[in-house]
């Protein structure tokens, strides 16, 4: 009964696993979509086209889902699609392929709109390939692997798009932000919807690359995608949050799939936040917005508490007669709140103290100096008004008379 337990689970994992990697190239589908629509250059009847694009993608989801769900999974048995899902899946990915294709060749002298054109159609054309192996009963673990030929041709078209400015627009909280992930489409695409939405963003594909980048620090908010090649995402979100130098430092888990599991594990695990790679613009800005000015307010609280504790200490070495920290001291009175005006006013006292010693050790000198000279004063009375001293004094005398 244990086994079959494990089994299933194993099975389940695996369906996951294959739903994440195929609603992949669908999301890159709507994704760049979604973005021509608003590209200048286009005339209505482009975005009509663009449009049935993206209704395409929004059914392949469904679709996806529908196919592969865990109810249709028997026991022990490896993921397939029907006739119906066949012909249903590759109906919209024709639509995809073949409205990409007609815009492209409108295009084609606009290297912007034809390469993301070029994506798209590269995307449909390999869920096409995907969705026939899988009919065909092949046992796909993963559906990463790319025919070299697009492979090429995908890279062809990423390296001739022209490069992005990495200066982002108008944000309210326009943090450093991390983008991991393996896959090239999903990675474009919300480092662009990122920049566009006003954040810095750099980028990476793999969780150790990741995890080498971080110590360089600037970073605000880390996007982690939860399925990649070793280490995978649960791993690095592991590393990270058992590392004492980023326990301030928000991790958001990025999927292809809304699946209840996956979210309660990562957020479990120490996330901050689960979203998936088709979220609305909207949505998806409000969201990282939460969690930088989470770590705002947080870094200020920080910050506070560290300035509370130099100017305890100060405190603390005054009342001991100890020396002050001053350039601690100093920065926290640069700050323009009331912590501020009570380090400016205890730099006072300090300064004040210290020119006091300074008056007291100058009288102190003096003092010792008339000391000196009383005590000067008093060994020579004691010398001349000693008998001894008067005796020689008056054979003196003596001397010169008979002189």
């Amino acid at each position: 009964m244990q086994n079959s337990g494990v089994t299933r689970r194993t099975s389940r994992a695996r369906l996951a696993k294959l739903r994440h990697d195929m609603r992949t190239p669908v999301n890159a589908i709507i994704g760049y979509s979604e973005m021509l629509l608003v590209a200048p250059g286009l005339d209505t009847e482009d975005r009509e086209d663009l449009g049935k694009i993206t209704q395409s993608g929004a059914r392949l989801q469904t679709l996806i889902d529908e196919f592969l769900s865990d109810a249709r999974l028997s026991e022990g048995e490896h993921p397939k699609v029907d006739a119906d899902g066949h012909f249903r899946l590759r109906e919209q990915a024709a639509t995809v392929t073949g409205y990409a294709d007609l815009l492209r060749d409108k295009h084609g002298e606009s290297p912007l709109i034809a390469n993301d054109l070029e994506r798209i159609r590269f995307a449909g054309a390999h869920l096409t390939q995907l969705v026939d192996k899988l009919t065909e009963g092949a046992v796909l673990e993963s559906v990463e692997s790319l025919a070299p030929d697009e492979s090429d041709l995908l890279d062809a078209a990423l390296k001739s798009m022209p490069a992005l400015s990495s200066e982002p627009a108008q944000a309210r909280f326009p943090g450093h932000l991390l983008v991991v992930d393996s896959n090239k489409m999903s990675r474009d695409i919300l480092v662009r919807q990122l920049r566009s939405l006003g954040y810095y963003v750099t980028a990476t594909d793999g969780g150790q690359n990741a995890l080498d980048m971080l110590p360089l620090g600037g970073f605000d908010l880390v996007l982690l995608d939860v399925i990649m090649p070793p280490p995978s995402g649960y791993a690095v979100l592991e590393s990270i949050r058992a590392d004492s130098r980023y326990q301030n430092l928000p991790v958001a888990m990025i999927s292809a799939l809304d699946e209840m599991d996956a979210a309660v594990r990562c957020l479990e695990a120490g996330a901050e936040d689960y979203l998936s790679k088709s979220s609305d613009p909207v949505m998806l800005r409000a969201r990282i917005d939460a969690l930088l000015e989470k770590k705002l307010l947080r870094d200020h609280e920080i910050a506070y508490l560290r300035d509370v504790a130099i100017l305890t200490g100060a405190a603390a070495a005054v009342s001991g007669e100890r020396a002050v920290e001053k350039r601690g001291l100093g920065r926290v009175a640069e700050r323009d709140d009331n912590l501020g005006e009570l380090a400016r006013v205890f730099n006072r006292m300090v300064a004040e103290i210290a020119q006091r010693e300074k008056r007291l050790k100058r009288e102190i000198k003096t003092l010792k100096l008339e000391v000196d000279e009383e005590r000067k004063n008093r060994d020579v009375m004691a010398i001349t008004e000693s008998d001894y001293f008067q005796s020689l004094k008056g054979k003196l005398a003596a001397l010169k008379k008979r002189g």
